[in-house]
């Protein structure tokens, strides 16, 4: 599969491009389109546009796109909607950088925030360090431990500072447990869950009988098999196999806050 993606302001992606040929049509249906922006045509500067090759062969597809006579840069990986997409279909670069930054916010409510109230470290926490660890997590849920725990990592620092507990012998398993904070693998799961629940409701635009299909038995859903594990762990396949393993008495929930509030008291497998 190769999928050319233009990182703009708007960006656009095509359909799996298996040749040259298909490249120059591509090509000629987007070098000179304008965008068109509160009322007025507008021309996006090309310096803002780069190129992006989604594919997991060996030899690339190469071909030079421009954009009002300037050769657009190739890039390994481009930032979209807050998410940072890669060539090689994985979200490692998305996990390197969210953790930077979630470490960068908790220092700096280290060195500002000295105070001894726990109740009011926790708060700071949850309002500006967890947000940037979970956004957009329903997508990027790291499937290795590795990733995973370099996710974690970030929490049990900050449990840690909450509790003012930095000696070596103390237990941060403890720590969080008697902070009462779920596990970040957790909680992620229990978002693609509600998601997944949202989905099967309609409260969402993503139809589901393009994706999913219904068991016999109308609760569970007929698993998807993957050839690779791209697709194994992206989020249909894997949400689904989670989803068979809930009890049916949480699939059957009336509401969205019915079904969050018993999903977040279960225990989910991880594959690691």
């Amino acid at each position: 599969m190769y999928i050319p993606f233009f990182h703009t302001p708007q960006a656009q992606t095509f359909p799996t491009i298996p040749d040259v040929c298909l490249c120059k049509e591509v090509h000629t249906k987007t070098r000179n389109k304008p965008r068109t922006g509160f009322g007025c045509r507008t021309i996006v500067p090309s310096a803002k546009c780069n190129v992006l090759r989604i594919t997991r062969k060996k030899t690339k597809t190469i071909y030079p796109y421009t954009l009002h006579g300037e050769t657009l840069e190739e890039v390994t990986s481009a930032k979209y909607l807050g998410v940072t997409i890669s060539d090689d279909m994985t979200w490692n670069r998305h996990v390197d950088k969210i953790t930077a930054r979630a470490n960068s916010k908790l220092g700096f409510l280290r060195r500002n925030l000295k105070v001894r109230d726990s109740k009011l470290k926790e708060t700071a926490y949850k309002a500006i360090v967890r947000p940037a660890l979970e956004y957009c997590s329903t997508v990027w849920d790291p499937h290795t431990q590795k990733y995973a725990r370099r996710v974690e990592m970030v929490q049990r620092r900050a449990a840690r500072w909450v509790t003012g507990r930095y000696h070596n012998t103390s237990s941060v398993t403890n720590m969080l447990s008697q902070l009462g904070w779920r596990d970040l693998s957790q909680r992620r799961t229990d978002s693609r869950l509600v998601m997944m629940y949202k989905i099967t409701r309609g409260l969402v635009d993503i139809p589901i009988g393009q994706y999913v299909r219904y068991h016999r038995n109308g609760i569970h859903l007929q698993p998807i098999m993957a050839r690779t594990q791209y697709y194994q762990f992206s989020f249909f396949p894997r949400t689904i196999s989670d989803w068979n393993t809930l009890p049916k008495d949480i699939l059957q929930a009336k509401t969205v806050a019915t079904f969050k509030r018993k999903v977040a008291t279960s225990a989910h497998d991880l594959p690691y």
